[in-house]
């Protein structure tokens, strides 16, 4: 009954933009579709669109060209619709039965995983590069200075049941934390697997108690030549975090990174040459 060709979803456009901070009626006006492909352990094709609108998020798995999953979260009843295993076992349940906010301390329940609520930093000095007169170009030296932020969103408390689908469960993350670019089915997989989970195909096969959250850091550059400003730079990435309590493992996963330099360069001697660059090595 629910056999159908990917190419019914396939016509979804692409729009990334930012979700807001509260979970429930609080998507983006704009809907945003994703799509992603992997080989599981099986050695079957997944093709996964993610859907994401105001009221809801869905999560729709195909195998071999066969929609196999599907998990709808309402984001105004909490309620999560759908079903799995090619439409034979229904899927009806609530977001409270996955997750829930964490309100005690994150330090004291996660092992040796810290959280900053929220951290500020100051320029230093990180890097230098310099040149060699050559011609009528003079000698010059570029110094780099960075400073970092970071800010971390709510902790959650994840209980998972053997044999429960990943579209669900990463339905309910997404709907649950705001990030710039939402978490794929391949990042919550691996890091499942990363904190000792075990995943096969589509199903989480054991049981998982443990907790999550997001941080985001920011880093700003600039870099000067004597004493003037020739280059800036920002870089903004995403991190989930998940803890097993079981295992007592943790997993990192970057969900994005953005970068508003021209070039997109991370490096800091990369930064060094543009800024030696812009300045035309000292001619």
């Amino acid at each position: 009954m629910f056999r159908k060709t990917i190419a019914f979803l396939l016509s979804l456009s692409l729009v990334l933009t930012l979700l807001p901070q509260n979970r429930v009626n609080a998507m983006t006006s704009s809907p945003i579709s994703l799509e992603e492909n992997y080989v599981d352990e099986l050695g079957r094709k997944n093709n996964v669109i993610t859907y994401i609108d105001q009221d809801i998020v869905k999560v729709s798995i195909y195998i071999n060209d066969v929609l196999e999953q599907e998990s709808t979260v309402d984001l105004k009843t909490g309620n999560i619709t759908g079903f799995m295993d090619y439409g034979e076992k229904e899927i009806n349940e609530n977001v409270s039965d996955t997750i829930s906010v964490e309100t005690s301390s994150p330090k004291s329940s996660l092992g040796n995983i810290e959280i900053t609520p929220f951290g500020t930093g100051y320029y230093s000095q990180v890097a230098s590069k310099a040149t060699t007169a050559v011609g009528s170009c003079k000698a010059t030296t570029a110094y780099l200075f960075e400073k970092t932020g970071t800010v971390t969103k709510t902790r959650h408390v994840l209980k998972l049941t053997s044999g429960q689908a990943i579209s669900a469960v990463l339905g309910t993350i997404i709907a649950s934390i705001a990030l710039k670019t939402p978490m794929t089915s391949t990042m919550l997989r691996a890091a499942l697997v990363g904190t000792g989970a075990s995943v096969v195909g589509s199903v989480i096969q054991s049981g998982f108690e443990g907790s999550y959250y997001a941080y985001t850091t920011t880093k700003d550059y600039y870099a000067t030549i004597n004493n003037t400003r020739y280059f800036t730079n920002k870089i903004t990435s995403e991190y989930f975090v998940l803890y097993n309590q079981y295992t007592g493992k943790s997993s990192t996963e970057r969900i994005s990174q953005t970068v508003t330099a021209y070039g997109s360069p991370t490096s800091y001697q990369v930064m060094l040459s543009q800024a030696i660059a812009t300045f035309g090595r000292g001619c």
